[in-house]
């Protein structure tokens, strides 16, 4: 029954995606990079500055993250088609750009997951009272999932500029 929602290969596919490709292994400082640094403004803006997010900003960044998230829907179908048309055109196909498509696709996936688990915490911290200790925990929560939704969509946007570069 919870096969059908558990996210644990996408997650597992993306952090698969976070090694070197000379060596295929996987590189600490991508994994420092990308899951320890969103740690530092959800610790800092939480606990010693004690920013809240108000219920203004709760409302922006859902309603951001939600048009973010559809927008990364798109780009899963463009990356599928672009995926099957090769298939189709070209039997060779140079491994690397299948695979960078697959990486891209792993990404964007993983993207999609993290925007997701910030507009639930997001929605959560909507609903607790302002001086609740739990408001701070999402608050650093949803800082940590902002912060590592950014970091993710800059590698997405370095990966897709390299490899629509490379077309043009």
């Amino acid at each position: 029954m919870l096969s059908k929602i558990d996210t644990t290969k996408i997650i597992r596919d993306h952090i698969a995606t976070l090694r070197d490709d000379a060596t295929g292994k996987g590189m600490l400082s991508d994994y420092v990079l990308f899951f320890g640094t969103p740690l530092i403004p959800a610790i800092v803006l939480t606990f010693p500055i004690r920013l809240v997010l108000d219920l203004g900003a709760i409302t922006v960044l859902v309603t951001s993250l939600s048009i973010f998230a559809a927008l990364l829907f798109n780009l899963l179908l463009l990356i599928y088609d672009v995926v099957t048309k090769e298939e189709r055109q070209i039997e060779d196909a140079p491994h690397s750009k299948a695979e960078f498509l697959r990486q891209i696709y792993s990404n964007v996936s993983f993207s999609i997951l993290v925007s997701i688990m910030a507009v639930i915490v997001l929605l959560l911290s909507y609903f607790v009272s302002l001086e609740s200790n739990f408001r701070l925990f999402l608050n650093a929560a949803a800082i940590y999932l902002l912060a590592l939704f950014l970091l993710t969509l800059l590698m997405v946007l370095k990966r897709v500029h390299i490899l629509l570069s490379k077309e043009f």
